[in-house]
């Protein structure tokens, strides 16, 4: 019959617009999810290296001598991870022989970095600032660190 006919028409054609719609939905979701991964990778990319940071800052948003040095200690692990990603960058592109100088050189390295910090930290010998000046000396020879590593990394491998 005809009325019936028409009513599952109507109820044929509401359900197909409910499914555009929710095709729609379904879309500008996605899309919007894409965005918004696209633009936090796009943030990720643009991300403070650890050498860029301002770690003076940083070791003094603790409240007291004892935060600053567990400042100091989260400061020495970040750019020890830096230096650790970059001897793996410089790993991926060397033979086995200057793999063994690289791994040689950065344990001289740390070594020496670390010997120098214990040194310029001896000037507040007995003190409770010691500690302190320890941890900064060491944060600036990761820094150097870092750099020399790059223009290493740049040398061996720009023609």
């Amino acid at each position: 019959s005809m009325p019936e006919r028409s009513a599952i028409m109507k109820s044929h054609a509401s359900e197909t617009a409910y499914m555009n719609w929710t095709t729609a939905l379904q879309k500008y979701f996605t899309r919007a999810l894409i965005f918004l991964f696209l633009a936090g990778s796009m943030t990720a990319v643009k991300a403070e290296l650890p050498e860029d940071r301002d770690w003076t800052a940083f070791i003094n948003e603790g409240q007291n001598n004892y935060q600053m040095k567990m400042k100091g200690d989260d400061a020495v692990s970040i750019l020890e991870n830096r230096v650790n990603d970059l001897i793996k960058q410089h790993s991926e592109v060397y033979d086995e022989q200057a793999r063994v100088l690289l791994l040689v050189n950065q344990e001289l390295w740390k070594t020496t970095a670390e010997s120098k910090a214990h040194l310029l930290a001896d000037d507040y010998r007995g003190g409770t600032h010691a500690g302190l000046a320890y941890r900064y000396a060491l944060i600036d020879e990761y820094l150097k660190r870092i750099r020399e590593l790059k223009e290493i990394y740049r040398y061996r491998t720009e023609p």
